[in-house]
């Protein structure tokens, strides 16, 4: 069970053994893990592989496991017993909803992970029993924790809102995704970082990565919060704020669906309207109308003609053009006089 991230993967017989010591139905207790965010954080659970927003908690290499636990010091001080809650599983969350502090992925003394199994009371360090309750208070942006706490509610609706329209929530939160992304990977995540920064007044210095591209999911709280709390400053207005950061950063529609599994129809319709730098080529449609002007002006819809109007459409142009048959030259041969046979 140590190595296991039981809130993922709970084996069936565990989740019966549970079942029949609590007195709960195996469904119920299958609502109270991650599971349960499909279909509304993310659109497929997988049951044996990496799910996006769930931070990991088995270990990365021997001997090293990842901060996937995360607490606030003031909910483990005010409740008795104290105990994890199951939305400080996702990535996104980096502020307690209930007292607007940042939260915490390890011991304040000694940077352990948190090992719930290992310990008789959560509070307690299990390496250097460091009381957990007392770590520090960081404060937040009121903004951020209302953004946040809206986040979390539009988990529970099923939907939330961008741009001022109503959005399913699981392409709410890959949109959100991809904005995180864009700030961490890739060649121009440092300049969009440093524009981002300029114009708010923040500071979004690169911080270390373990890979060329690097998972939002395996970042520590200190640089998920800096990320999202860039986001959610990158999200006022939308997509004004977006549309002039990236042009300025130079991020244009190849780079910002990099990596992206499915493209909401709310983010296509920005990047293919303001960042798509590609030449337009005109649909068959439009090259058919512009042969029937052509014939109804100039009698002829040439290949020439429909090439000036309609660019490199070349496919459309050859399907609708008008063929012209050349007269044929008269052989040189014609006139040359015969000798007598």
């Amino acid at each position: 069970l140590y190595r296991q991230d039981l809130d993922s993967f709970a084996p069936p017989d565990l989740l019966g053994r549970m079942a029949f010591g609590t007195g709960l139905s195996e469904a119920t207790l299958v609502t109270a893990t991650l599971q349960e965010f499909e279909g509304t954080l993310f659109e497929r659970f997988s049951p044996t592989g990496h799910n996006k927003w769930l931070l990991p908690t088995m270990a990365s290499k021997p001997g090293h496991r990842q901060h996937g636990l995360q607490y606030c010091p003031a909910c483990f001080d005010r409740h008795r017993p104290a105990y994890l809650r199951r939305a400080w599983r996702l990535a996104f969350m980096t502020v307690c909803p209930d007292h607007a502090i940042r939260l915490h992925d390890a011991c304040p003394g000694c940077d352990a992970v948190l090992l719930p199994l290992k310990v008789p009371n959560l509070c307690f360090c299990w390496r250097c029993t460091a009381d957990l309750r007392r770590a520090p208070v960081i404060p937040v942006r009121a903004r951020f924790a209302a953004w946040q706490a809206d986040l979390d509610a539009s988990l529970v609706r099923g939907w939330g809102m961008l741009g001022g329209e109503p959005i399913r929530s699981n392409f709410l939160f890959a949109i959100i995704r991809q904005l995180a992304a864009l700030l961490v990977n890739g060649k121009r995540a440092d300049r969009l970082r440093s524009f981002i920064g300029d114009h708010f007044g923040v500071d979004l210095a690169s911080f270390r990565k373990d890979g060329a591209r690097q998972p939002l999911e395996q970042l520590r709280i200190a640089d998920r919060h800096r990320i999202f709390d860039a986001v959610e400053r990158l999200m006022l207005g939308w997509p004004a704020w977006f549309v002039y950061l990236c042009e300025e950063a130079g991020i244009y529609r190849s780079f910002a669906i990099k990596d992206m599994d499915e493209l909401p129809f709310a983010y296509a319709r920005i990047v293919d309207g303001f960042l798509d730098r590609s030449n337009y080529l005109p649909t068959y449609a439009e090259v058919e109308a512009a042969a029937s002007w052509l014939r109804k002006t100039k009698g002829i819809a040439s290949y020439q003609d429909l090439r000036v109007l309609c660019g490199e459409s070349r496919a459309a142009i050859y399907a609708n053009m008008d063929y012209q048959r050349q007269p044929s030259r008269r052989s040189v041969w014609h006139d040359r006089p015969h000798r007598p046979t």
